[in-house]
């Protein structure tokens, strides 16, 4: 008998990340599919389960909102907004 476990995670949002964080902390526990009709989501988990950094991370995620705040405030200003 084998003394790993395997485990599948439908569903990957914060409480999904989190348990996959969990697992991935247990001897012998592998998360071996993460599914999410999100697909930035699932490759998050992914990430995790894999140790590797995420397809989008963090800074791509803060680019695009700033992107959209420019575009929001340039509608409101009627002039050109600079992006750094």
């Amino acid at each position: 008998m084998s003394d790993n476990v395997n485990f599948a995670i439908v569903g990957c949002g914060v409480i999904g990340s989190a348990h996959a964080r969990s697992i991935a902390s247990i001897e012998g526990a592998h998360v071996t599919v993460a599914c999410d009709s999100d697909p930035q989501i699932a490759d998050f988990v992914s990430a995790i389960r894999e140790g590797r950094p995420p397809v989008i991370d963090g800074r791509d995620g803060r680019r695009a909102v700033a992107l959209i705040a420019a575009i929001y405030e340039s509608a409101r200003t009627g002039r050109e907004v600079q992006l750094d």
